[in-house]
């Protein structure tokens, strides 16, 4: 069967930064839903399903309602990660407090469960003790059992060790890559990060909103070893969103997801639209190193 990209007829509907982890032969996908720009959204949802066609909707993992009012993650729910833990799970999120008497920049915090469907305890207290806002947190594990949370932090991807018993982060934060210099791809900001191990190398994968919404690559030997932008980015880049014949193809593609499929394929999940059409997801099949191009328009499950 034929995915187009963007999946337009999905049950999800139209949701940005989409995050999908397989789990007991079952896809799990959390994303920012609407709306997006002119108002707070309720919280984190998720979705389930057993082919990535037919989803399942398993309720707020985050609920708003829930969360005190003077909590700092009480408003603007973006970016939602799903992690599967040793003996827990994981949603990391963007949030903040736009109450009048509660001032503070948009932050990364996490909540945890017992189950993968909840309910979810969170946790308000900020992921990385920074007074700058941090946002998009992403978790991964390392083959020697660490685990790091990835995050943006003033025009940079950072990462840090994460804790799984304290849910917390610990030790010095590093900067992995910052955003390019003027006149390049990624010169205005750099954002979206998420790292898949192939082959022995870390790829992380980053979007920047510089000229559209694309996704490039930095690549390392180790977590202590430098990490080095791809010279070929970005790997997956926008059409122009200013060219009629460009009406029918994906647009503004960034702020990925990476997992590899029951078939042992490797796919990479991310947001695009065509013009005058709002985001939604899109799936392709990827190989490491990938190479640049321009979103396929389907993809066959």
């Amino acid at each position: 069967m034929k995915l187009f990209n963007p999946d337009y007829n999905s049950t999800v509907g139209s949701v940005r930064d989409p995050m999908v982890v397989l789990f007991n032969g079952t896809y799990y996908l959390v994303a920012t839903t609407e709306p997006y720009w002119n108002g707070p959204n309720p919280g984190v949802k998720m979705w389930s399903s057993p082919d990535l066609i037919t989803w399942n909707f398993e309720g707020l993992m985050v609920d708003s309602v829930d969360i005190s009012e003077d909590a700092p993650c009480k408003d603007r729910f973006w970016a939602p990660e799903l992690f599967i833990g040793k003996n827990k799970f994981f949603i990391t999120f963007n949030a903040k407090n736009d109450s009048e008497n509660y001032s503070a920049p948009l932050k990364s915090f996490v909540a945890v469960s017992d189950n993968i469907t909840g309910p979810y305890n969170i946790i308000p207290k900020p992921l990385v003790d920074v007074e700058s806002t941090t946002n998009d947190a992403h978790l991964f594990r390392d083959d020697d059992g660490t685990v790091w949370l990835f995050c943006n932090l003033e025009g940079s991807i950072i990462a840090q060790r994460f804790d799984e018993d304290s849910a917390s982060t610990y030790g010095d934060y590093i900067t992995l890559i910052k955003k390019g210099e003027e006149g390049s791809w990624d010169s205005v900001g750099i954002e979206g990060s998420f790292v898949v191990k192939r082959d022995g190398k870390l790829y992380l994968w980053y979007s920047s909103w510089s000229r559209g919404y694309e996704m490039g690559l930095a690549v390392s030997d180790g977590m202590d070893k430098p990490f080095v932008k791809m010279p070929c980015n970005p790997i997956i880049s926008c059409s122009n969103p200013e060219s009629e014949n460009d009406s029918k193809e994906v647009t503004n593609c960034g702020h990925n997801s990476c997992l590899k499929l029951k078939d042992g394929r490797d796919v990479v999940i991310y947001h695009g639209n065509m013009n005058g059409k709002k985001e939604s997801i899109c799936i392709e099949e990827i190989s490491y190193p990938p190479v640049p191009h321009r979103p396929p328009a389907y993809f066959e499950i």
